[in-house]
C-alpha cells in the first residue's frame, strides 16, 4: 500500500509558512506515514501546471495555507481550488485550511463553510516559539488522522 499524499497549496508569498509546516510534516514523512507534495518537487523542464494537477489528483489531503496573497492568486483560485473542491465534493480528497496570516477569509463562500485551523481562527502569524510549534504539531496530528482514517474525520 502506498503512503498517503498531502498536497500543500500556498502562495509563494507564504513560502516561510510552507517551510515551517513542511518541517513539522517531515517528521511523520520520515517515519513513512505520509508523503508531502509541494511545487518545489516539480522537475526542471516539466510542465508545472500538469504536475500540480496530477499531484492534486493523487493526494488524499490538501492543506491550504490561507492568507490574503493566497485568496487573490489567480492560479490558486482558477486552477487549484476548483480541482481541490471538485475532488472534495466527490469524497476523494480531504481539505484542511490553515490560517497563516490574518485576512478576510470568512467572506469567501467556498472557504467559509470549512472548519479552519487554528481552532480559534487566530492566524499562526500571531504565535511565537513553543506556542507556534504546538499549533503546528496539532495541525500535523490532525492531518495524519485525516489521511489514515478518512471516514472518521
Amino acid at each position: 500500500m502506498s503512503k498517503p499524499r498531502i498536497f500543500l497549496c500556498y502562495s509563494h508569498h507564504d513560502e516561510p509558512w510552507k517551510a515551517l509546516l513542511w518541517k513539522h510534516l517531515h517528521v511523520p514523512a520520515r517515519q513513512d506515514l505520509l508523503e508531502i507534495w509541494a511545487d518545489g518537487r516539480i522537475p526542471a523542464g516539466a510542465c508545472w501546471q500538469d504536475q500540480i494537477v496530477e499531484a492534486i489528483d493523487s493526494s488524499q489531503l490538501a492543506i491550504l495555507l490561507i492568507s490574503a496573497d493566497f485568496l487573490v492568486s489567480d492560479f490558486i483560485l482558477g486552477v487549484e481550488i476548483p480541482r481541490i473542491l471538485q475532488r472534495q465534493h466527490l469524497g476523494e480528497l480531504k481539505v484542511l485550511p490553515v490560517l497563516v496570516r490574518p485576512c478576510f477569509w470568512g467572506s469567501v463562500s467556498w472557504l467559509a463553510g470549512l472548519q479552519i485551523r487554528p481552532w480559534n481562527g487566530i492566524s499562526l502569524s500571531t504565535r511565537r516559539g513553543a506556542r507556534l510549534d504546538s499549533e503546528l504539531a496539532l495541525i500535523v496530528e490532525e492531518a495524519i488522522s485525516m489521511v489514515r482514517h478518512p471516514a472518521s474525520v
